[in-house]
């Protein structure tokens, strides 16, 4: 298999990457399958190798989301036992499921120990809550679309 070690690609290149995962992980039941299945392909051995780029995570993320049908509980789960950058990964898959199921969907406890690890992490750039970062960035999309509306507005009145 093609040894993939960049992360400067061109859009059709990453949906090529995108498409060739979702091939080689389509049988794939689980994340134990899913890892061996990606190891010739990012050049590593199971959980052992070091750091991965933006263009494997967004692969693996659409591949753990497609192995778990938008499963938000299971796409979290498979990906922290994927290897390598198991915190990106779980952004994407999980951050899509999440987007198609909504945030009733995480485990409450789960909500409360991200929460208590971000306050007590020294070197963690934010101290916001989950539901402080959610509602922040639901209210900047609500405030966008606001001023969409208002420019669309003013255009037909043009």
């Amino acid at each position: 298999a093609e040894t993939i070690h960049t992360d400067t690609f061109t859009h059709s290149n990453v949906v090529a990457e995108i498409d060739r995962g979702l091939a080689l992980t389509k049988k794939c039941q689980n994340f134990r399958e899913m890892r061996v299945a990606f190891d010739p392909v990012y050049n590593g051995v199971g959980m052992s190798y070091a750091q991965a780029y933006a263009n494997e995570v967004v692969t693996k993320g659409i591949c753990v989301f497609n192995m778990v049908k938008g499963n938000l509980k299971e796409a979290m789960i498979a990906s922290v036992n994927m290897g390598r950058d198991t915190d990106c990964l779980s952004a994407v898959s999980a951050g899509i499921s999440g987007a198609l199921s909504g945030a009733g969907s995480v485990p409450e406890e789960w909500i409360k120990q991200v929460d208590a690890a971000t306050l007590k992490m020294p070197i963690t750039c934010s101290r916001r809550t989950l539901r402080q970062s959610t509602d922040g960035l639901y209210d900047a999309f609500r405030a966008r679309l606001a001023r969409m509306r208002t420019y669309a507005a003013q255009m037909e009145e043009a």
